[in-house]
């Protein structure tokens, strides 16, 4: 493991580093093999180079096939789960180290979206192995984004920008990036370059909006006002609670998305609610339906990333 270099190989190098495989260890059945664990990641990652690569090909940019179940699943459901995972309630057994990693990441960051960069321009590795190191920027540019639209409280989502409009802009600058000399690219942090042109992208945009706001009338104002209270309401929530209760709204017009079933909606999000029995999440909706026609909505109870990664938004045990 040492001496392996390709993306999973570096990654996993970072979490021993991290000290995750001890935290998680101490915490698994007797004679749980994590290693056998990563052989299992390792094909994951190998269908998610070959799907991101046979995107390329087709001449799909990820920002859509991330969004192409049918036709490209194991991106779908990776890019969803990793969306998910940000607010879903960190196990108590688990909130140290994540703390930690939080606290002490940002020099390791720097070391592998560096990797990433490489790993992505380098003409003579195998079109999956760069082809998933795309990916993998890809995600992490969607993900600081997603940080970004939690930092502004409901905000962009009432002046309509939708997630797809942050994969969008993802895209954009992933291709930009892309298009850079490949010994102009391997010298910068990817990333950074990346997020700051998706940044000044989303405040002009912003300035545009917020002239056009001037224009509306009052029930347009109303109207983006509600959203914005709904979507504050949706980050305060665990991940499986506010899956459901977007989804009900989804299914009242109230958002700009498709109603779906509960089974689809276990399968679109296999990676929170995949685990869970359909009795137990009518149970949970029912619980929660009550709880808000009590005035009460639910919050989450305990840390999850985004807590970590934006401090200054408590959660309802600090308030």
């Amino acid at each position: 493991m040492d001496h392996d270099n390709s993306l999973l190989g570096t990654l996993w190098r970072h979490l021993e580093a991290s000290g995750f495989q001890t935290a998680i260890q101490q915490h698994l059945p007797p004679g749980t093999d994590l290693q056998q664990g990563f052989q299992e990641f390792k094909l994951l990652a190998a269908k998610l180079g070959l799907e991101a690569y046979e995107a390329e090909v087709r001449g799909v940019p990820l920002c859509t096939a991330v969004g192409d179940e049918q036709n490209f699943p194991t991106l779908f459901r990776i890019h969803v789960g990793l969306r998910d995972v940000f607010t879903l309630e960190i196990p108590k057994e688990l909130q140290g180290w994540a703390e930690q990693s939080m606290a002490l990441g940002a020099s390791s960051s720097d070391e592998f979206q560096k990797h990433l960069g490489r790993m992505a321009t380098d003409s003579t590795l195998a079109a999956g192995e760069r082809a998933l190191a795309r990916f993998a920027l890809f995600e992490l540019l969607c993900a600081s984004l997603f940080f970004a639209d939690y930092a502004e409280r409901g905000q962009l989502a009432a002046f309509g920008v939708e997630r797809c409009d942050l994969e969008a802009l993802a895209q954009k600058n992933l291709t930009l990036w892309l298009q850079l000399p490949a010994e102009q690219a391997v010298e910068v942090r990817p990333l950074n370059i990346m997020l700051a042109g998706a940044m000044e992208s989303l405040m002009v945009r912003g300035e545009i909006i917020q002239q056009q706001v001037l224009t509306w009338n009052v029930d347009m104002v109303a109207e983006a006002q509600q959203r914005k209270i709904l979507e504050r309401r949706l980050q305060e929530m665990n991940t499986p609670d506010a899956l459901l209760i977007r989804n009900a709204v989804a299914g009242l017009g109230l958002l700009d998305e498709q109603y779906v079933t509960i089974e689809t909606l276990q399968e679109q999000h296999s990676i929170v609610l995949g685990g869970t029995k359909r009795n137990t999440l009518d149970q949970r909706f029912k619980r929660i339906k009550v709880s808000i026609a009590d005035g009460k909505w639910p919050k989450r109870k305990s840390k999850a990333i985004i807590d970590l990664a934006l401090p200054q938004f408590p959660t309802e045990d600090e308030e």
